[in-house]
């Protein structure tokens, strides 16, 4: 099965989390791929939406996997105390 891919905004800023929160919620129950390819600022709204995901996804048994980081958006994520693996779901389904 073919996951459904968000592309991730380039400010995940709390504008922006509202917006990615639908994105995913929309996609509940479905294994994502996020590309955070374009992304430039990752915030503290952002972040929360990213790992609340994450942890749904892995109740769910299904995958949430980060695709094409670029440097601001790991380096942001450093800065914020995470890390790709704590936005990741590895899913079994």
């Amino acid at each position: 099965m073919m996951s459904e891919k968000v592309v991730l905004s380039p400010r995940l800023d709390a504008g922006a989390s509202e917006t990615l929160r639908g994105e995913l919620l929309k996609r509940a129950g479905q294994d994502v791929t996020l590309d955070a390819s374009a992304v430039v600022q990752v915030g503290g709204y952002g972040l929360e939406v990213l790992l609340t995901a994450a942890h749904v996804w892995r109740t769910e048994g299904r995958m949430l996997e980060v695709v094409a980081p670029s440097d601001a958006f790991l380096a942001d994520l450093g800065h914020l105390g995470a890390s790709i693996e704590t936005i990741s779901a590895g899913g079994t389904a």
